[in-house]
């Protein structure tokens, strides 16, 4: 079957978790709302990558076409602005869009990799709200989709000056002749939950 014919018998996934997903707005640190890809209403064409291996929230996959899309229905209390960040993999030059309620509020070209995307800021009205993140313009190769991050447009400023003091100056590891390297996955915990594996 082709991508079209794909889609026309492709089932509709339920969005996971709560829905609508509360949104807080009375955060002042930690306040990035974190919408994962895995629970976002899509199609079943676009699947959840290996999740066999215990990691039920690792990226979505096969998110080929311009039918292929993930939505997640939020809760506002105050309508506000929200700059956009979508953690995905796609060819660069491929274009994506973010609608609300059904109207394109935004798009955005992806720079090729895995990246951070950061999108033009959407407006989103009080009360139950969907956001829906879609492919659009010519498409190449396939994408994944790990995240769509929120962040009120009014929070962006301070948030960046928050993560600007916690770097480090890291110029005598470079100069060391040495380097570190940390490694974190699924494994690093046991499945059911208790205590860390020994090392």
């Amino acid at each position: 079957l082709g991508f079209a014919q794909l889609d026309a018998v492709a089932a509709v996934v339920a969005q996971a978790g709560p829905n609508p997903i509360p949104i807080d707005q009375t955060a002042t640190t930690d306040n990035v709302q974190v919408l994962l890809a895995t629970l976002a209403e899509r199609n079943s064409s676009a699947s959840v990558a290996n999740p066999s291996e215990g990691r039920k929230n690792f990226y979505i996959q096969n998110f080929n076409t311009t039918s292929d899309y993930l939505a997640w229905t939020i809760l506002l209390p105050a309508a506000a602005s929200y700059q956009p960040t979508v953690m995905l993999s796609a060819s660069s030059g491929q274009q994506f869009s973010l609608s609300v309620n059904g109207s394109v509020a935004a798009t955005f070209t992806a720079t090729g990799g895995w990246q951070r995307q950061v999108a033009p800021n959407i407006s989103r009205p009080a009360g139950s709200v969907v956001v829906k993140l879609a492919r659009t313009g010519t498409l190449s190769g396939s994408a994944q989709i790990k995240s769509l991050e929120l962040l009120r447009a009014s929070d962006v400023s301070a948030y960046t000056t928050r993560v600007a003091a916690a770097r480090a100056n890291t110029t005598w590891l470079s100069q060391a002749k040495y380097g570190l390297m940390f490694q974190y996955g699924s494994w690093g915990f046991p499945a059911g939950g208790g205590a860390a594996l020994p090392l």
